[in-house]
């Protein structure tokens, strides 16, 4: 690839799915100090804020011309807005080779990648012409202390049980039974977060008021600067495959995501602080519900993983 002085990446997807297009946007912001521009959910600011390349917001009313375009989707929508982005040359980068032939029109270049058996970060970082031999997984810079929400305790638990696909949940049982034996043996404080869908903040409400503890609930009031922070801060967090898994482990705190139906190798890329447990190793299903994960095994894996966090020194404390 030759030197580039821009980049504009277009992708509208989930917020674990735009952060997982980190590595990528490091790789281009490598080549020369290239400029990174994002197309992407107005209510990203915060991630992109902490993130080390620093990406812009694209303004639709900018006169740039770009060196080079990339698009991480193959929706209509994004295609006609590569058509109408002025740029040298642009590309699409594709995990299926679903694409009209009108949009094929649009790209100089259509990149497609088996994306069968690899983590997504790493697929997405090819498509930019990184080498998948120098590929790091997502990093975030530490949010700053305004950020942090009012009264947080030094060391505590996260638990954040949802995901924008409900089918990914985990019982509120087996949620139940973790958090009070992991309160019992490590003192941590609990804190529990979600999204704002109000199945989401049922069920955190549900968990909550059903143990008897102390519990500080955030599903669904909180600011992304303020849940970023919590991520950030935690000395451990168990979650399913979703944003708290992904920014997590970016964060480099101690992480435990539960996978059901979605292939862990997908989203997951494994670290001695980032775990996870799959539901096809307890059932025979071939997309198994996360309910198979039985809640000891979740119990014994949170400890383990609190355990060498703390020898390591990645806990608080």
């Amino acid at each position: 690839m030759g030197s580039v002085i821009s980049a504009l990446v277009i992708s509208r997807k989930q917020l674990g799915d735009f952060l997982l297009l980190q590595p990528a946007m490091e790789h281009l912001h490598s080549i020369e100090g290239c400029a990174i521009y994002c197309y992407t959910r107005s209510d990203y600011g915060a991630l992109r804020e902490i993130m080390p390349c620093r990406p812009k917001a694209y303004n639709q009313l900018t006169e740039e011309v770009f060196d080079r375009l990339y698009c991480f989707e193959s929706g209509r929508s994004t295609s006609l807005l590569s058509g109408w982005i002025r740029s040298r040359r642009k590309t699409i980068g594709l995990t299926r080779p679903f694409l009209a032939s009108w949009q094929r029109l649009v790209f100089d270049e259509v990149v497609e990648r088996d994306a069968s058996a690899s983590y997504r970060g790493v697929v997405f970082h090819a498509m930019a012409g990184g080498d998948p031999t120098r590929f790091r997984p997502p990093a975030l810079l530490a949010p700053p202390d305004t950020w942090l929400p009012r009264s947080l305790p030094e060391r505590y638990l996260v638990i954040h049980p949802t995901s924008a696909w409900q089918r990914k949940t985990w019982d509120v049982s087996g949620w139940r039974k973790v958090i009070q034996e992991l309160h019992r043996r490590t003192g941590l404080h609990l804190i529990i977060t979600a999204g704002a869908a109000e199945w989401e903040t049922a069920m955190a409400d549900e968990i909550a008021l059903g143990i008897s503890l102390p519990i500080l609930n955030f599903a669904g009031r909180t600011t992304l600067r303020e849940y970023l922070a919590v991520l950030s801060r935690a000395s451990v967090t168990l979650c399913i495959d979703g944003s708290a898994s992904h920014l997590s482990a970016a964060f480099g705190r101690p992480t435990l995501t539960l996978f059901g139906p979605t292939n862990p190798v997908h989203w997951h890329w494994p670290t001695h602080t980032s775990r996870r447990l799959w539901a096809g190793d307890f059932a025979s299903e071939q997309k198994p519900p996360v309910s198979a994960i039985p809640h000891l095994a979740v119990l014994d894996a949170a400890l383990e993983l609190l355990a060498d966090a703390s020898q390591a020194g990645d806990g608080h404390g």
